[in-house]
């Protein structure tokens, strides 16, 4: 199934004068596909054959029907699938070519009626002529050049050595696997007396086509004995090393140096046989993304692959925590090999002939949250149904769902991980494997706003589950106000609310409810101790209503002390009130969190200057929560030169949005000299600082004309002015606050590479933000920066023809929120 993998230190490149692919023009900015319309997603997908009775020939005459395809896509959708993966497989390609194009249009229309985009393989038959595959790939990607329903082209699943040598190439190619190239280098293994005898053999047929002449059938039985030895060697050094390694380490390492240049004639070769089929694609469907699905990791691993617009990869790991281990190691070391490219896990799943559908549920998901932790393009389970009837047991067990469309715990897994990934807040979560004797594995992926638990039971101070066998179970809080939890498996729940969002005195006052089409339904629960306990049905989901609220953190006054003015007065006392968010209610009386001010000098980071002192304050009868910070230092702002800019935060909070109050005689951000990174940090920071280094109005256009400007930010290690790695794919958040408003979130980063100072570093844009509002000059924008999942300083940028905090009436909360 699977050969070997090259190291990054061993990556064939094409050679000139070989027929090349051409380079994917719009490279990714993060571990993400990006579609044609520009937006990102992370695959919780699958690959479909057809309804279970007639997989694999789901295209053919008297056998294709859209009423049983419709069935089967509305099931994926309702089971959080959010892309599916098809095949042009016999006798479509006949049909096409004859302009016959009913089966795969019908298929193409319930995509986007159910919005379930299409990978669609190519080439998943048998064709060595690649003048006739790229005029198939060519007439299919021109149809549906402007279909919003296909997310990406694959352009052969599962190419093998074979494959390249037996191809037929474009006239004037002669790729190194079929010319004698490799055999000067590493000499003659077979004579052409032994080659003439070998092709007559079944694995000589199975290789050299009838039509190749004995040149050739000399050639490729050559190169086929060199590349079996140098599977060899690898496969005896794996031995050596008790398996605790892989063919990656070998490739990587010293040992494997003498089979470079069979690497580089299988990566020239590989490059030949790709051009003529992404040309095809490209001459007429330019926007769409394009890879290979590889379960040669040997072919996945080599520099021709750098042309395509992202890397999939489909393996079968087994079930042991070892080889998850090693598995993962595999992604990450094809993800260094091409950190540009996006991966895609696009082949992976566990048979239940021998597992049972719960375990291999938890297998299964447990890839899928390692592809979702490391930031990698997502998953797509093989496959969507169990088969009526296949070569084996194994084979026709791999679905989500039975033959009968029953669904297998898997579906509320990927469910639940789907609804998740869609209001996730944080994708910095960390996921641990470890043995579980009933299970096989368990897992815990734990977040800012998750925690999902996979094998037999689970008990610590924030969870703990009781069941049957083994289960998963999944606690999300994405948004605050709202605790989802469901279960593979009928569970005895016992969550602590506070304990997994953090926030200690958040009150014991909860209302559960099943999840329900039409209107919930109240569940049954008790608290005891902090804990809410209930029982959970398998495949139900429900919904734990937390007395929260979004919070507004508003900063309603700075007053210089004396009432001196900016240029004299050394002190200010700071008054911050919190708000349910978008309202003027107060915060629920009984929560009192600890709200700490920050103070951002000029274009620096933000810096910590103390804790609220909550002080009860009443107005026209309605008594509410002011905290007040006393004697804050503002000594700095006498000078004309400087401006402070200050906002507050909620500890425990989630969506909190907070104002920014500016202090200084001129408050606006004045073009400064850009940061120059020292050097490149961490490849995963702990903390960073985001520092806006640029806002450029389009065409110059001063402050009271501008409507749209672009945005860079630069991310340094917390306290250091080392870059963070240009390798780290975070998501980076643009924020911005008009006047004395709560800031909100505007617009995710794209990341782009630059250098400066002998130092190559990344840097996060934001083109086209909307500024019009400053053109009127009383307005004034503030802008600031954070990182997903990380502890972020950020700086403030002000943009406005007047960028001064004027003294605004404080807002009275209307009426203290309610529990």
């Amino acid at each position: 199934m699977i050969a070997t993998l090259l190291g990054p230190s061993l990556i064939p490149e094409t050679r000139p004068g070989m027929a090349q692919a051409e380079v994917w023009s719009q490279p990714p900015t993060d571990g993400y596909i990006t579609r044609a319309d520009g937006s990102r997603f992370f695959l919780v997908a699958t690959n479909y054959e057809g309804p279970p009775d007639r997989s694999w020939k789901m295209w053919q005459e008297g056998l294709f029907d859209a009423a049983l395809i419709e069935q089967d896509f509305a099931r994926a959708k309702r089971a959080g699938i959010n892309a599916l993966r098809i095949f042009i497989q016999d006798p479509l390609p006949a049909d096409i070519k004859a302009g016959k194009w009913a089966k795969l249009d019908a298929v193409v229309g319930l995509a986007r009626k159910y919005n379930l985009p299409l990978i669609i393989t190519f080439f998943d038959y048998r064709q060595p002529d690649l003048n006739e595959v790229a005029a198939i790939d060519r007439l299919i990607a021109q149809r549906y050049a402007n279909e919003s329903a296909i997310l990406a082209y694959d352009l052969r699943n599962e190419p093998h050595f074979q494959d390249l040598v037996q191809a037929i190439y474009p006239s004037g190619v002669k790729p190194p696997l079929q010319s004698d190239a490799i055999i000067k280098q590493y000499g003659e293994r077979v004579t052409q007396e032994a080659a003439n005898a070998w092709r007559t053999t079944d694995q000589g047929k199975a290789l050299i086509p009838t039509r190749f002449t004995p040149a050739q059938a000399y050639y490729v039985a050559n190169n086929y004995r060199i590349y079996l030895e140098f599977l060899g060697d690898a496969g005896a050094w794996v031995a050596a090393r008790s398996y605790d390694v892989s063919v990656l380490d070998y490739i990587d390492s010293p040992d494997s140096a003498k089979w470079r240049p069979l690497l580089q004639a299988l990566s020239d070769t590989l490059a030949a046989w790709i051009a003529p089929q992404l040309s095809a694609v490209r001459s007429v469907a330019p926007k769409y993304p394009i890879t290979i699905g590889y379960s040669d990791v040997t072919l996945a691993k080599l520099g021709a692959n750098k042309a395509l617009s992202f890397q999939s990869v489909h393996r079968y790991p087994g079930k042991s925590t070892k080889e998850l281990r090693l598995f993962f190691n595999l992604l990450q070391n094809l993800r260094a090999t091409f950190p540009a490219q996006p991966l895609v896990l696009e082949e992976f799943g566990y048979s239940n002939d021998v597992n049972s559908p719960a375990v291999s549920a938890i297998y299964e998901t447990a890839l899928f949250l390692n592809l979702w932790k490391e930031r990698l393009a997502g998953g797509v389970k093989w496959m969507l149904n169990d088969l009526d009837s296949g070569w084996d047991a194994r084979q026709v067990n791999y679905g989500m769902f039975k033959a009968d469309g029953s669904p297998k715990p898997i579906v509320v897994a990927l469910r639940s991980l789907s609804t998740y990934i869609q209001g996730a807040l944080d994708v910095a979560g960390s996921l641990s494997v470890d043995a579980d004797a009933a299970a096989g594995i368990r897992y815990v992926y734990s977040a800012r706003d998750a925690l999902f638990v996979g094998g037999k039971d689970y008990a610590d101070q924030r969870l703990r589950v009781q069941s049957d066998g083994p289960t998963q179970v999944f606690v999300s809080w994405s948004d605050p106000r709202n605790m989802l939890v469901s279960s593979t498996a009928r569970a005895q729940i016992r969550l602590s609310p506070a304990a997994l969002i953090g926030d200690p005195s958040l009150p014991a006052s909860f209302t559960l409810e099943k999840v329900q089409q039409g209107s919930n339904v109240a569940q049954p629960f008790t608290v005891d101790g902090g804990f809410v306990a209930f029982t959970a049905e398998a495949g139900e989901s429900y919904s734990l209503k937390l007395p929260r609220s979004l919070v507004d953190a508003k900063i309603q006054i700075v007053w210089p002390q004396g009432n001196l003015p900016v240029s004299q007065a050394t002190k200010a006392n700071v008054g911050v009130y919190l708000f349910q968010q978008g309202t003027s209610s107060a915060i629920c009386t009984s929560w009192t969190p600890t709200v700490r001010l920050w103070r951002a000098l000029n274009n620096g980071v933000e810096q910590e200057v103390g804790t609220g002192v909550r002080v009860a304050r009443t107005s026209s009868g309605q008594t509410y929560s002011v905290w007040e910070l006393n004697d804050v230092d503002v000594s700095a702002a006498k000078d004309p030169v400087n401006k402070y800019y200050f906002r507050a935060s909620v500890d425990g909070a989630l969506g909190e949005y907070d104002n920014i109050w500016s202090h200084g005689a001129d408050a606006r951000t004045y073009f400064p000299n850009q940061d120059v990174p020292s050097g490149i940090g961490t490849a995963a920071p702990q903390a960073v600082d985001a520092k806006i280094e640029i806002l450029w109005p389009h065409d110059n256009l001063p402050v009271n004309k501008a409507t749209r400007a672009n945005i860079a930010a630069f991310l340094f290690e917390k306290g250091s002015s080392k870059s963070v790695a240009a390798n780290w794919n975070p998501s980076v958040r643009l924020w911005r606050g008009l006047n004395n408003d709560p800031l909100q979130p505007v617009a995710v980063g794209q990341k782009e590479t630059r250098s400066a100072g002998g130092v190559s570093f990344p840097v996060w844009t934001f083109n086209n933000v909307d500024v019009s509002a400053a053109t009127n000059t009383a307005n004034r924008y503030y802008f600031r920066v954070t990182v997903d999942g990380v502890p972020t300083r950020s700086n403030v940028w002000s943009h406005g023809v007047d960028a001064r905090t004027y003294y605004p009436e404080p807002k009275i909360p209307a009426a203290s929120g309610g529990c």
